[in-house]
């Protein structure tokens, strides 16, 4: 079985409104092994919405439509359902009975438009909702199942919750879904490509995308079947996966490269003294938010001239990898840390910029000169730098 989500509602498409019911609705689904293969939005008009769910009942087994249900003339969708399976509306006598004495329970008189919400599709089932005066509708059309779900979140979850998912589960069957984000540092998007591609095609069962971001490479692996077969298959690809990308591979559990860093340094009982101008105080935030075991931190937005104030362990504020190497080795001995990172002034111009970074231990201190587009992305990519470069001397990953 596979889904496709229609969210309603022409306040979806200005640019203040999130659509999170098509989000929380993918992750239930994905759960139960349905994948979803599509989501749109579509503005409060019939027609359109007709179209949409009449294209999405041709492409897969089970359409979920959020909003649109209410008692107002904008509420459009069950009108769009009837049209689109050819089901006219029928008004359902017990909702009307419900509505009367909701209404009446409170003291309050029904507006007649109220009366609406009791429209169901011929053949429909409507779908309690305890919650709010809309129910929701489950109909079946061609083999097919539609079904609409008002638009409220507080609404719509319990009525998928307690009603439409364990339907969705009995015709799902026993479908499993074993899930990994692999994230990689160190490598280009292309390039990553190009090293997984044929493993990843002899994998036909694994789903694999490839995310971007100016922090790392984000590989979402998804494998579907039934009993331990999606997790052996999934662990099939890791391994090869883990041979082929070697140390660029830093997470299978889709950290963020500082709480796979701050783990390390907790596990090996070290600490942590940090001074860096590149990165702009970013690192020593990551770290901070993560619970890093910091001895102390110093940041500054740019390099201090003559006469700047800075701590005496970073004079002179390093340039290069020379006076990066010897800052660190300074830092770490006035601090008494177990590791001293320091991470430098950017310099160089036109397309790229570069920031020296160093980190000095008991094993000795390794260097790194990191390559930076200009922009305000210098800053985070100096901190990820900075920070593999932790990770690697933590792991014992010798120097390139």
């Amino acid at each position: 079985m596979r889904a496709e989500i229609l969210a309603t509602g022409s306040e979806l498409l200005s640019p203040d409104r999130t659509d999170s019911n098509s989000s929380w609705l993918t992750a239930r689904l994905e759960e139960i092994g349905i994948p979803v293969r599509r989501r749109t939005i579509v503005g409060d008009d019939c027609e359109e919405i007709q179209e949409a769910i009449s294209r999405a009942l041709d492409r897969v087994e089970l359409v979920i439509c959020t909003g649109g249900l209410g008692p107002t003339r904008d509420d459009l969708t069950r009108e769009a359902a009837a049209l689109a399976t050819g089901c006219p509306l029928r008004s359902d006598a017990e909702i009307e009975e419900q509505l009367h004495r909701r209404f009446a329970a409170r003291g309050l008189e029904m507006p007649p438009n109220n009366l609406r919400q009791a429209m169901i599709p011929e053949g429909g089932r409507p779908l309690p909702n305890r919650l709010g005066t809309a129910p929701g509708i489950l109909l079946e059309d061609r083999g097919r199942l539609l079904a609409l779900l008002p638009g409220p979140p507080l609404e719509m979850q319990p009525i998928f919750l307690e009603q439409l998912l364990p339907e969705l589960r009995a015709r799902a069957g026993s479908v499993r879904v074993a899930r990994r984000v692999l994230k990689v540092f160190g490598l280009a998007e292309s390039a990553l490509d190009q090293r997984i591609s044929s493993l990843v095609g002899a994998c036909p069962e694994v789903e694999v995308t490839l995310n971007f971001s100016p922090m790392d490479l984000e590989l979402r692996l998804t494998a579907r079947g039934g009993g331990s077969r999606p997790e052996e298959v999934l662990e099939t690809l890791c391994v090869g996966l883990r041979r082929e990308l070697g140390s660029h591979l830093f997470s299978e559990e889709g950290e963020g490269l500082e709480q796979v860093v701050v783990r390390m340094l907790r596990e090996q009982g070290r600490d942590l003294a940090l001074a860096e101008v590149a990165s702009q105080g970013l690192l020593a935030a990551r770290l901070f938010q993560s619970g890093g075991p910091l001895r102390c931190a110093s940041s500054a937005p740019t390099a201090p001239g003559p006469g700047g104030r800075v701590l005496p362990g970073l004079l002179p504020w390093p340039a290069d990898l020379s006076s990066a190497r010897a800052a660190a080795t300074r830092w770490r001995r006035e601090t008494g840390a177990c590791l001293a990172l320091v991470v430098g002034e950017l310099r160089g111009s036109g397309g790229q910029v570069f920031s020296p970074v160093a980190l000095s231990g008991a094993e000795g201190t390794r260097a790194a000169e990191l390559r930076l587009l200009p922009g305000t992305t210098a800053p985070l990519r100096a901190s990820q730098g900075a920070l593999d470069l932790v990770r690697l001397h933590l792991a014992r990953v010798p120097t390139g």
